[in-house]
């Protein structure tokens, strides 16, 4: 049984699939778009976890799938500054960070 349900939402497709593969060796449920356009592909999963590239976090497509959710954490990855989000971990992300805040996320659930 999976640790919990991730969803990936980032544009660079090295950076996509090296956390996918991460987080599934983790034990991790991951499913992975490269932006918030390609979230219709998604119906039906419920993610406990976003991690979302800032550039993707006012998406109205991201809005209308998490709205569907009862909680989901956001953990964002910015390139210089800070946001809102549950978490905000800047880019490069230090992984062992990284699990720690998807850990907690998902312990929040």
């Amino acid at each position: 049984m999976a640790r919990g349900k991730i969803l990936i939402i980032e544009p660079d497709p090295p950076a996509r699939a090296a956390l996918r593969e991460l987080l599934l060796d983790e034990g991790y449920d991951v499913r992975t778009v490269a932006d918030t356009a390609d979230i219709g592909a998604l119906a039906g999963f419920a993610p406990d976890v976003a991690l979302v590239d800032a550039m993707q976090l006012h998406s109205d497509a991201l809005v209308r799938m998490l709205a569907g959710t009862a909680r989901v954490s956001i953990v964002m990855s910015l390139g210089d500054s800070a946001g809102s989000g549950t978490e905000v971990l800047l880019k490069p992300i230090d992984m062992s960070q990284l699990f720690a805040a998807v850990d907690r996320a998902v312990g929040a659930h």
